[in-house]
């Protein structure tokens, strides 16, 4: 079985990630998504999802692709 305890919500690995290796940011599992780049809204709503439907990650969750975080959502988080 495939082991997913170093992915995000959204899908991406914070395992050699610069901002999380600088200290610039503790890693949304860690963090249980309050990161900086969420600061304004508190907390990352795609960890926030995945929380509440019990999964690691969005491609575990027997809803995706959803309407609320569906892969253009994802599609852009993982392009910045």
């Amino acid at each position: 079985m495939t082991d997913f305890t170093t992915l995000t919500a959204c899908g991406e690995c914070c395992v050699g990630c610069s901002k999380k290796i600088e200290g610039s940011c503790p890693g949304c599992i860690e963090a249980d998504g309050c990161v900086p780049e969420w600061a304004g809204s508190g907390r990352c709503k795609v960890h926030a999802c995945a929380r509440e439907h019990g999964v690691q990650f969005c491609g575990l969750c027997k809803e995706f692709p959803c309407e609320f975080h569906g892969i253009q959502t994802l599609l852009t988080i993982w392009q910045r």
